[in-house]
């Protein structure tokens, strides 16, 4: 029996989350550095932003989202006003990237369709994950929180990475690691440089919890960098085998 086998799913579990805070931690120090270039950059004009993305997202039940406005949207935009703020309405996790933000649209009627199948093929095969909610993400140009991931997660992605290349759509988003995958949820882009004031109250927040996601279900959806619901068009909606 291989040692990955003899391990108990709460070990492997523990593993896994303690790769994926290294990996958070590592990801923040290459963008700071600008050796790791998946992430958005600051822009002046996020609310009428028009890029355009393909993805599998779960949209926050209400109080999440009235968590994370109450406790790091709100006293944020209090200290610096000019930065951007995802509504509460708007606030999401990426299951799943199909095509990634781009000025370009890369995609069509096809690669909906495509991916459509092999989302739905996935969803069948797996039951719900759940997220810890554990500590900011700071990126160069915006904050999200930490999502830790359950080792089925990770199952799960790479089943439906598989399913999505052979479909002819294979995800173009870059991973800082292919095996241990891990969520966030965006809550803030920058418009500018934040101000000293901002960056001390999020070195402040940085080591907070928010609680634990679940999720049971997830949409296919074409949308924007700010998850614009004016701008989002959800094409199909997927419940996990266990949810059933």
């Amino acid at each position: 029996m291989s040692q990955s086998m003899a391990l108990s799913y709460a070990e492997r579990a523990e593993r896994y989350r303690r790769r994926q805070l290294e990996l958070f931690d590592l990801l923040e120090e290459k963008a700071s550095r600008g050796e790791f270039g998946s992430f958005i950059p600051i822009a002046e004009n996020f609310a009428d932003d028009n890029r355009t993305s393909l993805a599998a997202i779960k949209f926050l039940p209400q109080s999440l989202s009235e968590k994370i406005w109450r406790e790091l949207s709100s006293p944020l935009q209090d200290l610096d006003g000019y930065q951007f703020f995802f509504a509460r309405e708007s606030l999401h996790m990426t299951v799943q990237n199909v095509r990634k933000v781009s000025d370009v649209l890369n995609f069509g009627a096809k690669e909906i369709d495509s991916a459509r199948e092999a989302l739905r093929k996935s969803a069948q095969q797996f039951g719900t994950f759940k997220f810890s909610l554990e500590g900011l993400l700071i990126m160069p140009g915006s904050v999200a929180i930490r999502a830790i991931a359950e080792p089925r997660f990770g199952e799960f992605s790479r089943f439906v990475r598989d399913e999505l290349k052979g479909a002819g759509v294979a995800d173009d988003k870059p991973y800082i690691d292919d095996d241990v995958i891990f969520g966030n949820i965006t809550f803030c882009r920058f418009t500018k440089e934040p101000s000293v004031s901002f960056r001390a109250k999020l070195r402040e927040l940085k080591g907070e919890t928010f609680g634990t996601m679940e999720i049971d279900s997830f949409a296919l959806a074409t949308t924007n960098a700010i998850c614009d619901l004016n701008k989002t068009v959800e094409h199909e909606s997927f419940v996990l085998l266990g949810s059933r």
